[in-house]
């Protein structure tokens, strides 16, 4: 993120509608490298140790390492429900109407007994475009497209090519391209219940505030406010929420961004993918 500009969240709808595009139509070389999402985890990130309420209240800090693996942790569950939201308004995300813009992407992921993903998105275009919703059910082989209320089935081995696509926008790969970098200056503020999950609640610093700043308006620094906050579960160690915001100006124009990433569901028996009739 270091090299972005402030319209990084306007990139990062851009080159998913892309690569979403190209993989239906059929053309697997522009399809980025896959996440993973999928993938059973050789290794997990683990409990995150609990802060006493004394650590809390001095906002301990903790390892980038203990942090690295929260978003790979997913793939330890047996299931979950997954929500991906990016939106910008002023210079944050331009459109074509000059008004900002909200992209959004649910999903439902199981990965036990079969894999399967089914997976909504909205907000990829601009003006009555906005508001088309595009959905992918994959189950194992098997993968259907879903526009305007109508499903149809992709060709065989499209279902492979699709899931690599969107695992290039998991919550695993979106917590890495706006958090990663920032992890060693995430300080325990403090221990929550967090989309029905016991969590460790920690902030980034203000030396790793000023360097998003730096990083939003493309080494510079933009004026501002801004936040970045995440929640790691305490048994297991994966990602529950990860929020990055700010409220700031380009060029003396107001602007905001928000990134958040919300995890919920976990190894819920609810949680089903089936194929769309």
């Amino acid at each position: 993120m270091s090299s972005r500009s402030a319209s990084f969240p306007a990139t990062l709808v851009l080159l998913l509608a892309c690569t979403l595009l190209a993989a239906a139509c059929g053309g697997s070389s522009t399809t980025p490298t896959p996440g993973s999402h999928g993938a059973a985890a050789s290794t997990g990130a683990g409990a995150v140790p609990a802060a006493s309420p004394a650590a809390a209240a001095t906002a301990a800090p903790v390892a980038a390492s203990q942090l690295a693996g929260a978003a790979a942790a997913l793939d330890n569950l047996t299931s979950y429900r997954f929500s991906v939201k990016v939106r910008g308004t002023g210079a944050a995300m331009p459109s074509a109407s000059g008004q900002g813009g909200t992209f959004g992407m649910d999903g439902t992921v199981v990965l036990k007994p079969q894999k399967a993903l089914s997976v909504s998105m909205s907000g990829m275009g601009d003006g009555a475009a906005s508001g088309l919703a595009v959905g992918y059910t994959i189950i194992g082989d098997s993968a259907w497209m879903q526009l305007g209320g109508t499903a149809m089935p992709l060709p065989a081995g499209q279902g492979a090519t699709i899931q690599q696509t969107i695992d290039a926008f998991s919550p695993q790969r979106v917590f890495g391209q706006s958090f990663d970098q920032y992890l060693s200056g995430m300080h325990q503020v403090g221990q929550e219940q967090k989309n029905g999950v016991a969590t460790i609640h920690l902030q980034a610093d203000a030396q790793s505030l000023d360097a998003l700043a730096r990083a939003v308006g493309g080494g510079t620094g933009v004026p501002g406010t801004w936040k970045m906050d995440l929640w790691v579960a305490r048994d297991g160690g994966y990602m529950v929420s990860a929020v990055t915001s700010g409220s700031y100006e380009v060029n003396g124009a107001p602007a905001t961004m928000l990134v958040q990433i919300d995890i919920s569901g976990i190894n819920d028996p609810a949680n089903r993918v089936v194929a769309p009739s």
